[in-house]
């Protein structure tokens, strides 16, 4: 099965930005901030998920972490700002300002191109924490 990690690195009221790296592919993340799990206010505890291929109605194709904890429908998806998720992972280029919030920048394209490289197979994700 193929691995991928996400690194989490700063946090704040805005949000918490993290970076998603596999063997072939490289992104910045965007969720919401720790808000111990509660749903649909708060990133999903670090630990390790199973992901699987999904369509979703509202999102189109997306990745869906399989598992989490007091949680369902976390996935990743296009996005750009935390007014832009209930709990999953945006996905972008670059991190940037959108409305003057903290966002993640091209993240249709970088969704397509995670697409592009994972395609319908299964990984798992192994997500940390190391704030700066």
């Amino acid at each position: 099965m193929n691995k991928a990690y996400l690194l989490r690195f700063m946090q704040s009221d805005e949000g918490t930005q993290g970076v998603f790296i596999s063997k072939d592919f490289f992104c910045f993340t965007l969720e919401l901030p720790n808000r111990n799990n509660q749903k649909n206010i708060s990133c999903i505890p670090k630990g390790i998920y199973k992901v699987k291929y999904k369509y979703s109605p509202k999102f189109g194709n997306v990745y869906h972490l399989q598992n989490v904890k007091n949680r369902t429908y976390i996935y990743f998806h296009k996005g750009n700002t935390i007014d832009d998720t209930q709990g999953c992972i945006l996905v972008g280029r670059e991190f940037g300002k959108l409305y003057k919030k903290l966002a993640v920048l091209n993240s249709k394209i970088t969704m397509n191109r995670l697409l592009e490289n994972f395609g319908t197979k299964e990984f798992e994700l192994m997500i940390e924490e190391k704030f700066i």
